[in-house]
């Protein structure tokens, strides 16, 4: 330890200054669940973009199970405490689409009432499709996962929940980037480093915080007083107390904040709109350092003070002594502090202590053969903030509380979990044709373990056409963009390329999602961002009007004129709804030849696109034209005529070859 310390007299300047970060390209979190809009103008451009790329993306048709949605809780009805055992709680026997949950080390009546509120099912069985666990997993709960069984907590994401894994992961950053990594107090991790805190605890005159290594809710928590009250054998950190933190009311307060990270491989990290401000019961002093209703900000703390006032309501989020975070925001920005400096510190913090974390996370889930988006977590951030704006990472909770108390709290955690399980994205598979997967998953296992050196060649990031292993990652993360709900993407964010500095080991797959995200569909109006040649809106609409004229081939001369003499023929045989897309087919015409003709080069790609594909790609595209080809339904005239024609195939055969002969 003190050797570290030695290191920290001549520290390089910062990588990252978290203060230059431009939030109009992130989002500013902390507006409330109800705020009409959070989205900044080059965010709403760049999701509209997102909208259009993901029909490019998207099979047709889409081999994936349905997606399914979720709600929060709007009666404040809660599932029983104990579970209600099914026909499926302990079934080992393989199921078919049945929505399936299991909870683990939890009762979690939130989570489990929005699951059951959509269908889900309670098992005890390994079939789920999803589990929550409220500790951190045993390696046998990873084997044999399909990938759309998801679990909510990857492997070794402890290693930042645990207050001594996460000193020591965050000190070792530290020791890398002093500057960067200087949001959490001195800590020492006792009884290992009892030498090195003795020199210190008599060297420095400062309060010092003992906290147990493995708890929560506040319990073992106590200002030290002696050397003699710390317990070497049990375990404990000790931390330099932070003396001047910023009090609203005079009240110490801190910040409990939901993280919620969908990869790590990519690594993507998201930020919930809103969170929780706690206070202390009594005014804030140095002088009573055994009062813990003035120095512990924790709620299962204060709420046995008869000083505590809950919150009755919700909507008045700003009373008694557990607030919304966008209440808190509202109070500094009265104050006249600078809420974006506050919101651009935090979003630097979290990005780089999750990053602290990611290569031990990485190794594990390619050890067991996991699908990037098997696992998620949801994280509680305990955020200090000081006199002078400074945030301090107090500690991070693996399964942050979900009890509901307060009217506040079913309110935020509700639409939380809910947002959340919206945004992580629950298939509702097929058991019996998933199963087979099991098998490859094992071989897969075995593979990877020989990979050790995968991913450590310097790569451009450069997409190319032959990256077909990324067109997956790219359709999900544009999905994920498109459902955040409530969530604020903080990681991968565009500018924020000085944070692939932190990655211990630098991943390609980071760099080409980056590029494709911020570089191909966000600065190119290419309606393929990536592909060679540049396919634009026009190039989509000429080849939609190409496809109807095709579909009338026989007919040698594909000028307007005759097409619009088949297209009044064939009316004759249709009915009178299917005649109406004739009638759209016919506007048309004049607007055609406003699109110029396709290059060479194009054609052969253009011929790649299915019909279907092509649809949903046109129907994004906002012209003129479209309000012609498409209905009020969307139905688009293309795959109508294609339907008409095949539904009337002996009258048309009939029609097409009067029409030969007649020319």
């Amino acid at each position: 330890m003190l050797e570290f310390l030695k290191t920290l007299e001549s520290c390089p300047p910062a990588i990252v200054n978290p203060d230059s970060i431009n939030l109009d390209y992130i989002g500013r979190f902390g507006l409330g669940l109800t705020a009409s809009s959070r989205n900044t103008n080059f965010l709403q451009s760049f999701q509209k973009k997102c909208s259009k790329t993901v029909q490019i993306y998207t099979p047709v048709p889409d081999p994936r199970p349905k997606l399914l949605t979720f709600a929060p809780l709007t009666d404040g009805s809660l599932s029983p405490e104990s579970i209600t055992l099914n026909s499926y709680a302990k079934s080992n026997f393989l199921l078919g689409k049945e929505l399936l949950y299991r909870v683990y080390n939890t009762e979690n009546k939130l989570v489990r009432s929005i699951l059951e509120n959509s269908g889900f099912k309670y098992t005890e069985s390994h079939i789920w499709n999803i589990l929550w666990i409220g500790k951190s997993a045993q390696v046998y709960l990873y084997e044999d996962l399909n990938p759309y069984q998801r679990i909510n907590h990857f492997p070794n994401s402890f290693e930042i929940t645990r207050k001594d894994k996460m000193c020591l992961n965050l000190m070792i950053m530290k020791s890398k980037y002093p500057i960067d990594y200087d949001f959490f107090p001195d800590t020492y991790i006792i009884p290992k480093d009892i030498g090195d805190f003795t020199l210190k605890y008599y060297e420095m005159d400062c309060q010092w915080i003992v906290k147990p290594c493995n708890s929560s809710q506040g319990k073992g928590i106590f200002i030290l007083e002696s050397l003699n009250t710390l317990d070497l054998d049990g375990g404990c950190i000790v931390s330099k107390y932070i003396e001047n933190p910023l009090l609203l009311n005079n009240l110490k307060c801190d910040l409990r904040l939901y993280i919620l990270v969908t990869s790590f491989e990519p690594l993507k990290i998201f930020i919930y709109e809103e969170g929780l401000a706690r206070f202390a019961c009594e005014d804030y002093t140095t002088a009573d350092s055994s009062n813990k209703f003035i120095f512990l900000t924790n709620y299962s703390v204060n709420k046995k003070s008869d000083k505590f006032i809950q919150n009755t309501d919700w909507q008045e989020d700003n009373i008694g002594h557990k607030w919304s975070f966008s209440a808190f925001l509202k109070e500094m920005g009265k104050l006249n502090y600078d809420t974006d400096i506050v919101t651009k510190r935090i979003y630097d913090l979290i990005i780089k202590t999750v990053i602290a974390i990611e290569g031990l996370v990485v190794d594990s889930v390619r050890k067991l053969a996991l699908k990037h988006n098997n696992c998620f977590d949801l994280f509680g951030f305990d955020i200090l903030l000081d006199q002078d704006l400074k945030p301090w990472l107090l500690e991070v909770n693996l399964s942050p509380s979900m009890n509901t108390d307060a009217p506040i709290d079913l309110y935020i955690k509700s639409n939380l979990i809910a947002d959340a399980f919206n945004l992580v994205g629950i298939r509702a598979f097929d058991r019996k044709k998933e199963s087979a997967s099991k098998v490859k998953s094992r071989i897969k296992a075995k593979q990877n373990v020989l990979k050790k050196k995968f991913d450590t060649k310097k790569n451009d990031g450069k997409i190319r056409v032959d990256d077909t292993k990324y067109k997956s990652l790219f359709l999900e993360t544009l999905e994920e963009t498109l459902r955040m709900g409530h969530f604020i993407r903080i990681y991968p964010f565009y500018g924020g390329e000085d944070y692939e500095k932190f990655f211990t080991t630098p991943r390609k797959v980071n760099k080409v999602l980056y590029n494709f995200l911020f570089g191909e569909v966000l600065k190119n109006d290419s309606v393929f961002p990536g592909v060679s040649p540049n396919i634009n809106e026009d190039d989509i609409i000429q080849e939609y009007l190409s496809r109807i004229v095709r579909e009338f081939k026989p007919i040698s001369d594909k000028s307007s004129e005759n097409l619009n003499l088949k297209l009044e023929t064939l009316a004759d045989f249709l009915s009178p709804g299917e005649q109406s897309h004739i009638t759209r087919i016919q506007k048309y015409l004049s607007l055609q030849s406003s699109f110029s003709k396709f290059k060479g080069e194009k054609i052969s790609f253009l011929k790649t696109i299915t019909s279907g594909q092509l649809e949903n790609i046109s129907k994004s595209i906002d012209k003129e034209i479209t309000k012609y080809l498409f209905d009020e339904t969307g139905k688009g005239v293309l795959s109508e005529i294609i339907n008409i024609t095949e539904k009337h195939s002996e009258k048309t055969k009939s029609f097409r070859f009067l029409k030969v002969k007649a020319l």
